[in-house]
């Protein structure tokens, strides 16, 4: 593995070399040789059109080159119904300028809980006409049911969810509607109040009226973000009404010059105040420090993941981190434009991070690609995160100028050497990863409830794939954490989760944004290899409460109500044929009930074996 220099940016924007070099990180316990993944225990198939998706995104597009033709769509995977099934969210565009086109809308699909999925989106009141680009989903009002904001190229929209699985659009009402390009978001409470707050990425300031011609060889092509002004993000603060506060300029967190497009909830100097990176195009990268006061202070230069390594500001799109050597220090990873190559920021201990890039073994792999999504997942469940790069390029026309990349592109599956390093096994998996795509949105989540993350992608003017993950359940054991907040947010964004097993210490916590325009699941999946039980559970909720479980058994989804104490309602019953029930008791007269599907084999019976303690 190749050493390479690190860079440390000043205040004052000059970068200098550090004296000396550091080594890459070196295996961690339970590490195994290079080559480990040989038996490949985990795949991938696309079941979109055999789970019922029949959708297709719009760009909005018809020949005249307008810049937020290239950037959609989003996707999320919640339950919007709360009937303990993953349900999807697809966002869509609308006609821009002269383009004539029949109104097209986003779709909302209800998890039937037997592998299919039913377009309920006219009865759920959101077939509304929009240029959707991102979308964030969680309950901002703490009555149980998970409500959703999409952000727009134009008026943004926040869909409050009744609990009789219809929405009703309150964007102006709640205040929280802007002009703006919006791309992502994500719910989060920065102030731990209880009470969600909204943050929200905007790009460029483009519309119609300026819209600038930009091209090759005097023919017309999509312009790039130099081409137009940075807009300011914008910080919403729940007033607990169902209203909110632009309270953007008070906490600090404007971001001029940003030109964003992804968003990460994260706690970097785990002090239990959520902090926000932001990847920003051809801008420096954003970090907002929490101050634990109501503002943040931007530490990007001075953390160390403002630039790469090479000291210029890469196209940040796509984002997300993980402690993926499970030593408590936690990597971030961004996606980039063809030619630059994933970059792969860690944190070496006080909050200082350095770009591990090409030590870990990802710019080459990555350097002819253009990645939007991306995400850490624990793919083979052995306790190790790995991540997926969902690709495709912007310029429709790209094999024009360049023979050596495309608009669809494949995507890739890193895997976890365990020793600091990732290998792309994409190749060796095949399936979907052999299929190139204009990929954008990318999402996972546990849509059977069997410990098996499927993946959603969606792509720019096309359809979403669906893939369902095979095999990492019949090698590993894995456990999946539900969080119930009381006086914390009712969904327990910002909790802290600790999972100790297989002598391995890891992290996670349960958030919104990541990835690009996209959300995934809010349990946080982790996989426990051979082990049959965790030693120690532990839940950090934004209140400061910790509870702590000990000897918790493997292979189930485990609800935890904040601030009560057993687990013994904790119970997960599924695996008979025929008529049976999940029961997600959290608490004396808040038990619920929903009836699941009669088929077995894709639920994973042996998997959700009752459990009392």
């Amino acid at each position: 593995m190749r050493s390479r220099c690190a860079l440390t940016l000043l205040a004052a924007g000059v970068v200098v070399l550090m004296a000396g070099c550091r080594k890459p990180p070196g295996a961690r316990p339970g590490a195994a040789a290079a080559g480990h993944d040989q038996a490949l225990p985990c795949r991938y198939v696309d079941i979109t059109e055999q789970a019922g998706i029949h959708w297709r995104h719009y760009n909005g597009g018809c020949g005249e080159k307008y810049i937020p033709e290239s950037f959609a769509s989003g996707c999320a995977f919640f339950d919007y119904n709360d009937d303990g099934w993953l349900d999807i969210l697809l966002i869509n565009g609308m006609k821009l300028g002269v383009c004539e086109h029949e109104p097209v809308y986003s779709a909302l699909y209800l998890n039937l809980g037997n592998g299919t999925f039913q377009d309920v989106t006219q009865q759920a009141g959101l077939r509304v006409e929009m240029y959707g680009t991102g979308c964030a989903a969680a309950d901002y009002d703490n009555d149980g049911h998970t409500d959703v904001f999409v952000a727009c190229l134009g008026p943004d929209h926040l869909f409050h969810n009744h609990g009789d699985n219809t929405f009703e659009e309150v964007s102006k009402k709640a205040g929280v509607s802007d002009d703006l390009w919006s791309t992502s978001a994500c719910w989060f409470d920065y102030d731990r109040d209880g009470w969600l707050d909204l943050y929200v990425c905007n790009y460029v300031n483009w519309s119609l009226k300026n819209d600038a011609w930009c091209g090759r060889d005097n023919i017309e092509s999509y312009c790039g973000p130099t081409s137009y002004d940075a807009v300011d993000n914008v910080l919403y603060h729940n007033n607990g009404n169902g209203t909110f506060t632009d309270v953007t300029a008070k906490a600090g967190v404007a971001g001029p010059g940003g030109k964003s497009l992804g968003v990460a909830v994260c706690d970097y100097n785990d002090d239990g105040w959520p902090d926000l990176l932001v990847a920003n195009d051809l801008t420096p990268g954003f970090l907002f420090r929490n101050n634990g006061d109501g503002t943040f202070t931007e530490i990007g230069m001075e953390a160390g993941v403002a630039f790469a390594e090479s000291g210029q500001a890469k196209s940040g799109m796509g984002i997300d981190f993980a402690d993926y050597l499970d030593d408590g220090h936690l990597g971030i990873i961004v996606g980039q434009y063809t030619g630059e190559g994933l970059t792969l920021f860690r944190d070496e201990g006080g909050g200082t991070y350095f770009d591990e890039s090409a030590a870990a073994g990802m710019t080459e792999a990555t350097m002819d690609i253009l990645t939007f999504g991306l995400f850490f997942i624990d793919a083979d469940l052995d306790g190790y995160k790995d991540f997926l790069a969902a690709n495709g390029h912007v310029l429709d026309d790209i094999t024009r100028y360049e023979s050596n990349t495309s608009y669809a592109q494949r995507p890739q599956l890193f895997h976890n050497q365990r020793d600091g390093t990732f290998a792309d096994i994409g190749p060796r998996l095949g399936g979907p990863f052999k299929v190139p795509i204009v990929a954008r949105g990318a999402v996972h989540g546990d849509i059977y409830n069997n410990g098996n993350a499927a993946v959603l992608l969606s792509t720019n003017n096309g359809p979403p794939h669906l893939w369902r993950s095979e095999g990492a359940t019949d090698h590993a054991n894995w456990l999946e954490i539900k969080t119930i907040g009381t006086k914390s947010n009712r969904d327990g964004l910002g909790t802290k989760i600790t999972v100790v097993a297989n002598g391995l210490t890891q992290v996670d916590w349960v958030r919104t944004g990541s990835s690009y325009l996209a959300q995934s699941d809010l349990r946080p999946l982790f996989g426990l290899g051979k082990a049959t039980r965790a030693d120690r559970v532990v839940v950090r909720w934004p209140s400061g409460l910790e509870q702590r479980f000990e000897n918790v058994p493997a292979n189930r989804i485990i609800p935890i109500r904040e601030g009560e104490g057993g687990l013994e309602r904790a119970v997960v019953l599924v695996p008979r044929c025929g008529a049976r029930r999940l029961r997600w008791g959290c608490g004396a007269g808040s038990e619920r009930t929903w009836m699941l599907p009669s088929d077995d084999r894709r639920v994973g019976a042996a998997a959700h074996l009752a459990w009392t303690r």
